[in-house]
């Protein structure tokens, strides 16, 4: 499984949406994105950090706004093979 699948994966458990609706371009917070609240989003950053060990300063979490910018981030905090270990 890759990266943004997982990440998928995780947003979907953590905020009850369906996995297929949560695409790179998918809007976090806006109501015609994901629409996750500030409690989805403090419980999905915290998920990640802890899955994959990374620390997310919470300036950085803010500035998300794009579940690609969230992929893209998380990959940049893991080793260069991660996605071809999977």
């Amino acid at each position: 499984m890759s990266l943004e699948d997982e990440l998928r994966d995780i947003i979907s458990k953590e905020s009850k949406i369906d996995k297929d609706k949560i695409k790179l371009e998918s809007v976090l917070l806006a109501k015609d994105g994901l629409n996750l609240d500030s409690l989805d989003t403090v419980e999905v950053i915290m998920k990640i950090e802890d899955i994959y060990k990374i620390s997310i300063p919470n300036g950085t979490a803010q500035d998300f706004k794009t579940f690609g910018e969230v992929v893209n981030y998380v990959r940049s905090q893991l080793p260069e093979n991660y996605d071809k270990e999977q």
